[in-house]
């Protein structure tokens, strides 16, 4: 018979952590927990991935330990814990304990309080994730020549929204709202005008405006010397600008840079989100939050994916 992971680790923190932070009583029947804030920020973190003294105590609890408070001369307020089969003497006893089931009943409001806060954790994952993956994309899309993109775009654009010019020199924007919603959504990724008209100007586009009657919204007209309807291989000369203007934007390793930090991030909270929807998905199977007992490996991946920290 073997004991629980927690049980285990609880035990060596006990043998290794310095006394002022926690001890055995002399007879090794109980422990006491003194400096709660170096318990939390190290030897929680340590042994637990988390540093919530409040889940570390509710652990205990379910166990079947009783927890005291107590005041020490010289650590001040402590807190001691016992169960009859956690003895420092004799740690095979602690194969003894098992999970009391009458503490799941006096849980059962906890439980309940844990479970809406994970299932709100995974929504605001969820929101996060979105979120990067947006940055994601657009700053993906900085870093690539717009011009094939714009190219193919034009050829297969609502001659409403946009087309080129009668000499095919040049193209013209007459609808911007319509072109974030269609087509720009569907070739770039993204619905944002003035984003696509600065990467434009990054490789030496030029940009005019003009009024086709006063009736309606004035177009944009945008044209590059190699940029041309009827001789796409041009294209290949465009190369970003080095233009002043240009200057002022974010470098591109810069760019790559920001790149690989979100696509890490994206991977990391996608992970979370996945670990945090197959726990609920578990809990939800066995018909009750308060019933089901999550391996320890679960409960500690759990605490981690919905600490903040970890973001």
């Amino acid at each position: 018979m073997t004991s629980a992971i927690f049980l285990q680790k609880t035990f060596d923190l006990i043998q290794v952590s310095p006394a002022e932070v926690a001890q055995w009583t002399e007879d090794g029947r109980s422990f006491v927990l003194k400096d709660l804030k170096t318990l939390e920020s190290v030897w929680l973190d340590r042994y637990f991935r988390h540093n919530n003294f409040t889940s570390f105590a509710r652990q205990l609890r379910s166990y079947g330990f009783s927890k005291t408070k107590k005041h020490d001369g010289c650590a001040g307020t402590v807190w001691e814990f016992h169960h009859p089969d956690f003895l420092r003497d004799a740690p095979e006893r602690m194969a003894l304990i098992r999970r009391n089931t009458a503490a799941h009943g006096d849980a059962k409001d906890d439980h309940g309080h844990d479970f809406d806060a994970l299932k709100q954790q995974v929504a605001r994952l969820e929101r996060q994730v979105a979120s990067l993956a947006h940055d994601l994309t657009s700053l993906a899309t900085l870093l690539k020549p717009p011009s094939p993109k714009t190219y193919d775009m034009l050829q297969a654009c609502p001659p409403s929204l946009a087309a080129w010019t009668d000499g095919g020199l040049g193209f013209v924007v007459f609808d911007t709202k319509g072109l974030e919603a269609t087509m720009l959504a569907r070739f770039f990724r993204h619905g944002n005008f003035p984003s696509f008209v600065r990467q434009l100007r990054f490789y030496g586009f030029s940009k005019c405006r003009r009024h086709e009657n006063v009736d309606r919204e004035p177009v944009w007209v945008f044209a590059h010397a190699d940029f041309q309807r009827d001789d796409p291989k041009r294209m290949k000369k465009i190369v970003r600008s080095s233009n002043p203007l240009a200057k002022s934007e974010v470098d591109v390793d810069e760019l790559r840079t920001r790149l690989d930090v979100f696509e890490t991030r994206v991977v990391a909270l996608s992970a979370q989100v996945g670990l945090l929807l197959e726990i609920l998905h578990a809990r939800a199977a066995v018909g009750s939050v308060t019933t089901l007992e999550p391996t320890e490996d679960d409960l500690l991946d759990l605490i981690v994916a919905a600490s903040p920290s970890a973001i």
